[in-house]
């Protein structure tokens, strides 16, 4: 115990000491030995010592946890991405070569029905039906080949011309050919290819696809006509 003087007055001199006369515990809990007092910044240090011990073990322990599954989901994200990619690529590919194969068959088509109309002597500027079918299919056929599809000039192989009546009441296209040049009226022009898909062939089973497009021109008329 400690000793009090006259006036009740604990001895500083024994402040801490126990009764083995060694010194106690109360400087480990944040105790001064010196002054025998409690230092706030000491208790604070260890709480903040043992709530990072805590939050450090939480997050081991959830690494633990869950760890499994984070390869799995990983996996799974990897095959979407390069599936969205991959489809990515392929479906502008796709478009631009079927613009491209538009175009073809629009030019091939207003040529071929030029060679179905020539100016009349002496009249500028106006035209009058005479059918020619091999000028017709002469003036479709390279203005068709000149174009380019996927990077490589088309071919005959690559489309058709064919000469026909338009029946504007019914809006169906008959390919006559020449059987009857006077009733001779359109052009349809048809371009195709079959492009290869770079991946989209792992999605859809085949690493191939067939594109096509088609024009249909009235002789006299501006623009074209859908078949």
């Amino acid at each position: 115990m400690p000793f009090a003087d006259a006036g009740g007055a604990p001895d500083r001199a024994s402040w801490g000491k126990g009764e083995d006369g060694g010194r106690g515990r109360a400087g480990a809990a944040g105790v001064s030995e010196e002054r025998g007092v409690i230092d706030p910044r000491r208790i604070a240090a260890g709480f903040q010592s043992v709530r990072r011990e805590i939050v450090n073990a939480r997050i081991r322990r959830f690494l633990g946890r869950d760890g499994g599954a984070v390869l799995p989901l990983t996996a799974v994200f990897l095959v979407v991405a390069l599936g969205v990619m991959a489809l990515a690529i392929d479906l502008g590919r796709v478009f631009l070569v079927k613009s491209e194969l538009q175009r073809a068959a629009d030019a091939a088509a207003l040529a071929g029905a030029l060679g179905l109309v020539t100016p009349p002597g002496g009249l500028p500027g106006l035209t009058t039906m005479s059918p020619n079918c091999g000028r017709a299919t002469a003036l479709a056929q390279a203005v068709f080949t000149s174009n380019h599809a996927d990077g490589l000039l088309l071919s005959m192989v690559n489309g058709t011309i064919s000469l026909g009546i338009w029946n504007s009441g019914t809006g169906v296209f008959t390919d006559t050919g020449c059987a009857v040049p006077a009733l001779v009226n359109a052009v349809q022009a048809v371009a195709q290819k079959t492009i290869s898909l770079y991946f989209g062939g792992i999605i859809t089973g085949s690493p191939t696809m067939p594109l096509s497009a088609q024009a249909l021109v009235l002789v006299g008329s501006v623009g074209s006509v859908p078949p």
